[in-house]
């Protein structure tokens, strides 16, 4: 099967735009794993980190009204 010279142009055409196009899936799929990731690890530093305790003082400046009596 001969094909012309034409042929042979488009059909390169074809295969090179195919291949340009999973090369930059394949790109962007890394990027969303790595961002996927990070936010996990991100997620994971924050519920570890220790709670501070509220203390009636902290309340009490916070709400200025708030009386001895009220606690």
């Amino acid at each position: 099967m001969e094909l012309s010279p034409e042929q042979r142009e488009k059909i390169y055409r074809e295969e090179k735009a195919i291949r340009e196009g999973s090369k930059g899936s394949g790109i962007s799929l890394v990027l969303v794993a790595a961002a996927a990731v990070a936010g996990f690890v991100g997620f994971l530093l924050l519920i570890q980190q220790p709670g501070r305790d509220v203390k009636m003082e902290d309340l009490r400046r916070a709400y200025e009204g708030l009386s001895p009596e009220e606690e």
